[in-house]
């Protein structure tokens, strides 16, 4: 199993191709990773937009990956039966972090490919600045976040063999 999938689709037509009819699959992934926790200044926050859009995406990871996951189900072949949302206490919690959340975060930023795409992007100064910002904004009681952890469950409809969903 991945930690992430870089090709969504290419992963949703693989597993589509080993279900069963009427198999079920649950994915879960998640809907946005740094840009979407405040408060930040304007600069910071824009700086974090750029991470989840182009830093991380330039790289193989969708931070947003949630959203494209009942269209590629589809895509396969697969019938969306539900999903639901998650607010995780690590990844879409509100108000300030917990010294064990704020430490997982920490120690995010200290992932050798996460802090070599960030300094790439801005620089060692800067990528120590922003670390600094963030880790004040999720322990700030004012923080806030729109990220979510979201579940979506499809099945193969009946009639269709498991090696057939891959061609669609």
């Amino acid at each position: 199993m991945q930690y992430f999938m870089p090709k969504l689709r290419e992963a949703m037509d693989g597993w589509a191709a080993l279900l069963s009819p009427d198999g079920v699959i649950a994915v879960c992934e998640i809907d946005g990773l740094f840009s979407c926790h405040s408060p930040l200044t304007d600069a910071d926050a824009e700086a974090f937009r750029v991470v989840d859009a182009e830093v991380l995406p330039s790289k193989g990871y969708d931070p947003f990956a949630a959203r494209g996951v009942e269209a590629a189900m589809v895509a396969s072949g697969l019938v969306p039966i539900g999903s639901t949302e998650w607010h995780d206490p690590e990844l879409s919690f509100q108000g300030p972090a917990t010294a064990e959340i704020a430490a997982a975060w920490s120690a995010r930023f200290d992932r050798p490919h996460l802090h070599a795409m960030l300094v790439e992007r801005f620089g060692c100064d800067e990528t120590v600045r922003l670390r600094s910002a963030f880790l004040s904004c999720i322990s700030s009681r004012d923080h806030r976040t729109t990220s979510a952890v979201r579940l979506v469950m499809a099945r193969k409809p009946t009639g269709i063999a498991a090696d057939q969903s891959a061609s669609r």
